[in-house]
């Protein structure tokens, strides 16, 4: 069911939705820690549910699982299954191949060298917040984007956002109703992204558990809140001058903010809704941000609404 009758000029047909996830969430069967954020997911859910996309464009990180030894600053996947990690979907994602395949060769003719990924196994940085959203992962067609926010080096943040527009304007070409999802951030520290890709599952679980206190120490909900203020105003000159170190001092897992910078370049406007709730028990600042808006099948670099970024 969606907010306003199908066909009216203005009736969006583009939402933007993207969310803190952290694995930790799952300890919690008696759903008592985070009742802001938690709140916050269900109010995300309905957004989604009544907005109801037909193409989910979903930005997300690995988390050195999916790649592991070649770590692209950019993936475009063609096909994916869910990694099964922390409680996560392990079915098979309905990607639309020619969609994404047409996407990745778009982005190659803008001179973006992406990768393109093949039976992807996409892991809790995605599956956490689409079991969210959706349940299942045959629920929706996704599209996904795999930012790389785990492997140093890593791009820069005008390029993000360069890759983000560039995206934006290909589905704009489409005749679709699209959510663009990203998941990740906001400031967090855990020690998992700092393991070795040959670690077992159960060394990487022991790993985090062992320093939760440390972890918890590292949220800063100052900086995040000052990330919520510039992401949901599009200031894209604070935004594009992110740079890695000051990410790193916030926490390695803030690197992450990647994938919600490249959704609203793409979505192209700003998020009307923002809920925050740091939770010590998740080491993670836990937000959301969403909104609506309408995109022009003639969208170019032109009509953005940010100034234009040297790639």
């Amino acid at each position: 069911m969606r907010g306003s009758k199908e066909g009216d000029r203005d009736d969006p047909n583009v939402a933007m939705l993207c969310a803190s996830h952290s694995p930790l969430e799952v300890r919690d069967q008696e759903k008592i820690q985070g009742p802001v954020f938690r709140e916050g997911i269900n109010r995300a859910r309905a957004f989604v549910e009544n907005f109801d996309p037909d193409l989910v464009v979903f930005f997300g990180p690995d988390h050195r699982r999916a790649l592991t030894n070649v770590v692209p600053a950019f993936t475009v996947v063609n096909s994916a299954t869910g990694y099964g990690d922390w409680e996560t979907p392990e079915g098979r994602y309905v990607v639309e191949i020619e969609t994404s395949n047409q996407l990745a060769v778009s982005l190659l003719s803008s001179n973006f060298d992406v990768a393109v990924g093949t039976d992807i196994r996409l892991d809790h940085g995605f599956g956490q917040t689409w079991q969210q959203l959706f349940d299942t992962t045959n629920s929706r067609p996704i599209l996904p984007i795999i930012i790389n926010c785990a492997a140093p080096p890593f791009t820069s943040m005008r390029r993000t956002i360069a890759l983000g527009r560039a995206v934006g304007r290909f589905i704009s070409s489409l005749d679709r109703r699209v959510l663009y999802v990203a998941s990740g951030g906001l400031s967090h520290d855990p020690p998992l992204t700092r393991e070795s890709a040959n670690q077992t599952e159960e060394e990487r679980t022991r790993r985090v558990f062992d320093d939760l206190q440390r972890a918890a120490k590292r949220i800063d909900p100052a900086w995040d809140k000052r990330f919520l203020e510039a992401f949901s105003g599009m200031d894209w000159e604070w935004l594009s001058n992110l740079r890695h170190d000051e990410l790193a001092s916030i926490g390695v897992g803030a690197q992450e903010v990647r994938t919600w910078i490249a959704a609203i370049a793409a979505a192209n406007f700003p998020a009307t809704d923002t809920i925050y709730e740091p939770v010590s028990e998740w080491i993670t600042g836990m937000g959301i941000a969403m909104g609506t808006g309408r995109n022009s099948r003639a969208r170019d670099e032109t009509a953005d609404s940010a100034p234009a970024l040297a790639s």
